[in-house]
């Protein structure tokens, strides 16, 4: 996980907070990277890009708060780390 001009400290702690705030109220949902860039974060305008919400997801997962499956049409869905139960494939 390497930060880039793109990001902002300040976005990923916002991302991060977001990230648990939704899944503090909705302790099952799963969501794409995708959607939780643009469906549970309230991002001002200008959006940062989703490589933020990516670090953000990456950073929870090293703090155990969320993990990532691979459903069988090869879609990753990140959720709270307890419910992820899609069967992993190759």
């Amino acid at each position: 996980m390497v930060q880039n001009d793109e990001m902002n400290e300040q976005e990923i702690i916002f991302a991060m907070s977001q990230i648990r705030h939704v899944l503090a109220r909705s302790p099952c949902r799963a969501d794409t990277t995708a959607g939780i860039h643009a469906y549970w974060i309230l991002w001002n305008e200008p959006r940062p890009l989703p490589p933020t919400t990516e670090e953000a997801l990456q950073r929870l997962k090293l703090l155990g708060e969320v993990s990532h499956a691979q459903l069988e049409d090869g879609t990753w869905v990140w959720s709270k780390h307890s419910t992820v139960t899609a069967k992993a494939t190759k």
